[in-house]
Formats: C-alpha cells, sequence, structure tokens
C-alpha cells in the first residue's frame, strides 16, 4: 500500500498595510474593490478627454492611461470608462471598430458597460441588441435617410413617413432597452440643418417631423417613462 506523505506546511505573506504593499508593488489593488472603483471614477471622470470618444479606422478605440496599468486594472477600469463616456458612432466603420475592442473584455461587462451612446440611425441596428443598459441614446438623420409621407398637403407641412423609417431602421429594436430614459434626435450638419430647417416649418422640426411624437406613441405603448427631445435650433446637430 503506498503512504501518500501530507504537504508541508505552506507559508504565505499578508500584506496588512500600506507599507507592505508599497513593498510588493501592489499599493493600489491592496485597496478594497469599492475604494478602487471611487478612484478609478474620479481619474477617468475629471479628465475632459474621455466624456466623448469616437472610434474609427484612422482612431482606434482607445482608453485612459490608467486601463493599461495591468490586466486587472484593464477589467476594472474599462466598465467605469464606458459608464461615464459617450461613445459616438458616425463613420462606417465605428461599429466593426467597437466591438473588436469589445472582445478584450469579460462577455459580463463589455457592451452592457455603455450607458450613453449617439449614434447614425444606419449604424444603429448594430449596436443595439448587445447595449441593453443604455440610458441616453442619441439618433442622428441625414436628408437622405428620410422618407416623407405622400399625403401631405403642402410642403411646408409635410411630415416623415414613420412607418417606412420604422421598417428601414427597425427603430423598434429601441424599445427593447428597459433602462433608456432620453432619446434625442438630430438631423444632418451645421449647413445640412440650417437649410434644410428653413425650408419647411420650424415647428414641425422642432418635432422632427413627427418622428417624435411616433416614439412617444410607441413608448407609452410599452410602459417606458422616456423623455424625447428634439434640440431647437443651432443646437439641433449638437452631441452636446
Amino acid at each position: 500500500m503506498k503512504i501518500i506523505e501530507p504537504l508541508p506546511p505552506q507559508t504565505f505573506e499578508f500584506i496588512t498595510t500600506y507599507a507592505d504593499a508599497v513593498r510588493n508593488g501592489n499599493a493600489l489593488l491592496v485597496l478594497p474593490r469599492e475604494i478602487r472603483d471611487q478612484i478609478y471614477e474620479l481619474v477617468i471622470c475629471t479628465d475632459e478627454e474621455n466624456h466623448i470618444h469616437e472610434p474609427g479606422v484612422k482612431k482606434p478605440f482607445r482608453t485612459p492611461s490608467i486601463c493599461q496599468v495591468n490586466s486587472q486594472v484593464f477589467e476594472e477600469t474599462v466598465p467605469v470608462f464606458l459608464q461615464n463616456t459617450l461613445i459616438v458612432l458616425t463613420q462606417p466603420e465605428a461599429p466593426i471598430e467597437l466591438k473588436r475592442f469589445m472582445k478584450r473584455l469579460p462577455r459580463d461587462v463589455e457592451f452592457k458597460s455603455i450607458r450613453k451612446l449617439a449614434s447614425g440611425a444606419p449604424h444603429i441596428t448594430k449596436i443595439i441588441p448587445y447595449c441593453t443598459n443604455i440610458t441616453s441614446l442619441t439618433l442622428r438623420f441625414h436628408s437622405k435617410d428620410l422618407a416623407w409621407d405622400r399625403l401631405a398637403h403642402a410642403y411646408h407641412d409635410r411630415t416623415l413617413d414613420t412607418s417606412h423609417l420604422a421598417w428601414k431602421f427597425n427603430l423598434k429594436r429601441i424599445m427593447a432597452l428597459r433602462k433608456l430614459e432620453k432619446l434625442t434626435l438630430l438631423f444632418g450638419g451645421p449647413i445640412e440643418t440650417r437649410l434644410f430647417v428653413r425650408s419647411t416649418r420650424f415647428s414641425q422640426s422642432r418635432n422632427f417631423w413627427g418622428l417624435a411624437d411616433w416614439f412617444r406613441i410607441e413608448f407609452r405603448k410599452k410602459h417606458m417613462n422616456v423623455e424625447v427631445l428634439c434640440p431647437e435650433d443651432d443646437d439641433i446637430y449638437s452631441y452636446n
């Protein structure tokens, strides 16, 4: 019969003081996770460059320098970064770049950490199904994206064909965002907006030519209390 010798007792060096943590090169990670999260938020949220991030081919998705300390700090800080940053998707390759970055994160973190998202209408259906915790969503439409109701009696009084737009961009997927609090509708860029809005009644543009009311009705059907905004005049094309 083979006798298995017991393993010798193992000794562990417990880090009990800040001085011990410094000697072991682990001054930050020795702190409780709740305190580390507060530190991460202070560092990330006080840097104005982190408030808006627009990934693309020429500008890949980048994180603050604190995220690059080591792998553990990366996994702990990136969710804080995503929760406090407006992610802007305007370039066609932006959703692809964002997905590529998310592959570096644990599955329970990745897209679920995004709280604020701004996107052109054509890109939104590629991202919305993954971002289930969004609280603020901004949609930008250009004149080429719009379809008009042919029953309008006058050019100035025309309204959007909301049924066609809902089908074209699968807008009803937005109703699945149960944590959504605010939806902002934007139109075009500065020049396009000024020319286009002046060609229609400004009162119509303030309601986004009927699309804002369509969203309000759809949200009520789902018993969702979502504020639908249409910025006025020069603010109509701003992400801020």
